[in-house]
Order: structure tokens, then sequence, then C-alpha cells
């Protein structure tokens, strides 16, 4: 056994000697000891404040190896969510060369092994090891991670929250997260039932069984939504080429009387909804060209061709947009087209 290391000065950081493991006639300090489960979402407000105050990696680094022997998961991922902050992929690459940050990240490998973690803790941890999945080590923590995931047994709220999230793009995760959302499709609310429907959309899967269950939840409860929650789940459909007349004609008549709880994104989505799906509702129609003509200018290239498009599929008169497509000729050959 090598010689013992001196005492520190900060008695968090003093290390027993028979926590010291010999390798090779190098001194390393053992695993970063693990708390109950219960403890893991926990962060310290003491913790959290000298976390936030950190500037530089430096000191990140420190106030690390000062709490090291009392750290939760739930502090490990707000240091690595802070390092990403403060460093540029390469940087991070060469400081989780770093014993302390070695040890850290086998911390929470360890502990997605052998405690039962809450699910929320574990898409955080997920979350973190595919913003390190260029790195070996992030790598590990990520596959370690979904394996640990059991969708069958979380909640909505925490299907949402993959739903959400980049992990949403791993297949086979996504695939799993909205088996488990089957189920759960007589308990969601609007807001879910909208995040779902533009999931199936973002990645054009139509699973039969979830998605018509949704679409009759949603046209149970369409009395409850919201006028932006009705266009996000029309939005959805019209991307994946679902035709709906009920929730047409009941959100399309909705915004027909009332257009202002719309931001310009939401009206180009609309054009967009309206043309992709042939559904022509003429006061809906009228009331687009109107806003276009009035804050046409204040519309981004993409959202002012989305709306050209739509009035030229339901030929619309020239009369009527003129003064766009003057808008759209004075941004140049961007917009318009």
């Amino acid at each position: 056994v090598g010689s013992r290391k001196p005492p520190s000065r900060c008695p968090r950081l003093a290390v027993k000697a028979e926590q010291e493991v010999a390798v090779d006639g190098i001194q390393e300090e053992s695993p970063i000891p693990l708390r109950d489960a219960a403890a893991q979402s926990m962060v310290d407000s003491q913790f959290l404040e000298q976390l936030n105050a950190s500037a530089t990696p430096a000191e990140l680094l420190k106030l690390l190896a000062t709490h090291r022997n009392n750290l939760r998961l739930a502090e490990s991922t707000r240091v690595f969510q802070k390092l990403l902050e403060l460093t540029s992929a390469e940087e991070l690459k060469k400081l989780t060369q770093e014993a302390i940050l070695v040890q850290l990240l086998r911390f929470q490998v360890d502990a997605l092994k052998t405690l039962q973690l809450p699910p929320a803790l574990i898409v955080s941890l997920a979350s973190l090891g595919q913003q390190l999945e260029s790195l070996h080590e992030g790598k590990v923590l990520l596959t370690t991670a979904l394996q640990a995931l059991k969708p069958k047994n979380m909640r909505v709220s925490e299907l949402r929250a993959v739903l959400t999230s980049p992990l949403a793009g791993i297949k086979e995760l996504r695939g799993e997260i909205l088996d488990a959302m089957t189920d759960t499709v007589h308990r969601m609310s609007p807001e879910v039932m909208v995040v779902v429907l533009n999931t199936l959309a973002e990645y054009q899967e139509q699973p039969e069984e979830l998605l018509d269950e949704v679409i009759a939840r949603v046209e149970e409860k369409s009395f409850r939504m919201t006028p932006n929650e009705g266009l996000g789940v029309l939005y959805a459909l019209a991307r994946l080429e679902k035709f709906n007349l009920a929730l047409l004609q009941h959100f399309g008549n909705q915004a027909a009387v009332n257009i202002s709880p719309f931001s310009l994104q939401e009206l180009s989505h609309w054009a967009e909804v309206l043309r992709r799906l042939n559904f022509q509702n003429q006061k809906l129609l009228d009331i687009l060209v109107k806003v276009t003509t009035w804050r046409g200018e204040s519309m981004s290239d993409e959202q002012l061709n989305t709306m050209l498009l739509c009035f030229k599929h339901f030929e619309v008169s020239k009369e009527s947009t003129v003064p766009i497509e003057e808008i759209a000729r004075m941004r140049g050959p961007h917009a318009g087209r």
C-alpha cells in the first residue's frame, strides 16, 4: 500500500487510509459514496449557490472536490450542465480526463446500476449522457440510463418529459415511450395529447392504435382545449395527412371568430393546415389574408412564403394579395417562392 496522503484542510475532503486503493503504485480515491435512492434527487441549497457562482472550470472542479463525499446524483448532473455552459466540446473532452470527473461519471453509472431511482432522475442522467455522447464515458452513461428506464412504470408527465427532450430522437426509446402512452390515453390532458401528436408528426410515425385513440380523445375533449392547443392538434394531423372534418370545423370556426390568441408563427401554421388538408374555411382564409397584409413586414421569409402558398392553393384573388406579394418582392428571392 502506498504512503498515506496528508490530511486535507477541509474536513469533507479528509480521506481515510482504508478508503485509498493502490493501483500499480498510484494512489486512487475510492468511488464517490452512494446515498440511498430517496436522497439522490435532492440538491443542497448552499451547493447550488456555490455552483451558480462558479465562473471557471477550475472553480467548478474545486467545488466538486470539496463536496465529493456528500454528493447527490441531482447535484452531479448540475455540475456537468455548468461545465457544458463554461467550456467548448473540445475543452470538456480534455477536462473529463480529470480524476474527479472520471469518478463522477462512474458514480452516476454505479447509481443507475444499483439504486431504484425516480424516472425523472434517470431521464436527467440519460439526457446528460446524450450530451456527452462523443465521449466514451458519456455513451456508457446513456446506455446504462436507457437500460434503467421502464416506460411502462412511468407517469404520463414523465413520459411527456422524454418526448419533449432530445431523447425522443432515439428511435427505440421513442417507440417504448409511445407504446407506454397507449395505455394512458384516457388520462391525457389536452397539452399531452398535442405533444404526442406532434411527436408522431415530427418523426412521421403512425401507430394505428395510439393515433386513433388520441384523436378520439381530442374529439371528446375539444371543448376543453384552448385555441392554441386545437391548432397544435390540427398542425400535427396536417403533417400526418390525417383529415378530420369535425376538428377542422370546430377549431377553424373558433379561430375565425377570434384570431387574437395566435402568434405569427401559429398563423402560418393555420395556413399550412388549410393548404395541406385542402380545407377551405373561407372566413378564416379571408382573415389570414388581412392579417398578412397588415403584419406581413413582421413575418419571417418562411412565414410569408407559407401564407402565399396557401393563398395560391385556394386561388385567392390577385387583387387581395398584391400588397403581400409586394412585401415578398422587396425581401428578395428567399421570400414568396
